[in-house]
């Protein structure tokens, strides 16, 4: 696909600034690349490029040329990726960046019921609060708890999620309603900042003026709770689990939010396979 070749180059040539660059990582001659250039300039009828002393910028022609090129190129790659792996017989990856307050609880129950439908397909999973990686490409799927609208990328499901407290065992029975006075006696444990859980968590506890004794921030959330201490977590079903352990506190009092929990993917292009299986299995998770 010679057009492609020309368009990477193309793309290349933009991060370096210089077709001279350019051409030394694709080890080819410049006189040659920009013979290229000048040819598509010809076809088009248009400078793409605005030749100066120290290397080449973009034109108004350009920019506009360019973001079609990157988006086609992008496409392409996508599915020359998935022949690749349909030519090799590989069952695919499943490459997800996953928020923190969702690693420790969503995501296992999840990835648990994929791997049981799906236990030839390789999984790459990274931390991720926001869309940087997914707008990288360097993942096919984002599962967060605080999207952010960005160009490119949308939304493919979106659940809404309770925020419940969980109490160490012998304060509180199961079901209980925990009054603001009895949180402020206990010492939090919450999610670590970024996430969208977190931000409900502080804008609840804001808006209900509550200064609790400490707040304690972990990565991992505490299977085990210190005496007095609460224990502030993700709850993405409606109600407390049937044979749930006594500790669980209805944190209605606190008014926090409610989190969506949010699955995005690049938009347009060819979603992988595997991506294509784990946003079914989510959705029946969820459901």
């Amino acid at each position: 696909m010679r057009h492609l070749r020309l368009y990477r180059a193309i793309r290349l040539i933009l991060r370096e600034g210089s077709i001279r660059k350019a051409a030394e990582i694709l080890a080819i001659s410049p006189s040659a690349l920009n013979r290229s250039i000048l040819s598509l300039e010809e076809e088009l009828g248009v400078e793409i490029f605005d030749r100066l002393p120290g290397g080449v910028v973009p034109s108004v022609a350009g920019e506009l040329l360019f973001r079609h090129l990157d988006e086609h190129v992008s496409r392409m790659d996508d599915f020359l990726s998935l022949v690749s792996e349909m030519k090799g017989g590989a069952a695919g990856t499943l490459r997800l960046s996953v928020s923190g307050d969702l690693a420790e609880t969503l995501l296992p129950e999840a990835l648990q019921a994929f791997r049981r439908a799906n236990p030839s397909i390789a999984l790459a999973i990274q931390d991720g609060e926001d869309c940087a990686a997914l707008a990288a490409r360097d993942v096919d799927l984002a599962l967060v708890t605080r999207p952010e609208t960005e160009p490119g990328i949308s939304v493919i499901l979106s659940h809404p999620a309770r925020v419940v407290g969980r109490v160490a065992p012998g304060h509180a029975r199961s079901g209980r309603r925990l009054g603001i006075a009895e949180v402020a006696d206990h010492a939090l444990i919450v999610p670590p900042p970024g996430g969208g859980m977190r931000a409900a968590v502080d804008h609840g506890l804001r808006r209900t003026r509550v200064s609790t004794r400490a707040q304690h921030e972990l990565v991992r959330l505490a299977p085990r709770l210190l005496p007095g201490d609460l224990q502030v977590r993700l709850w993405w079903r409606d109600g407390v689990p049937d044979g749930a352990e006594a500790g669980h506190v209805d944190l209605a009092a606190l008014r926090i939010p409610v989190v969506q929990i949010t699955l995005m993917r690049r938009t347009g292009g060819l979603l992988p396979r595997p991506a294509e299986l784990f946003h079914a299995t989510l959705e029946r998770l969820l459901d």
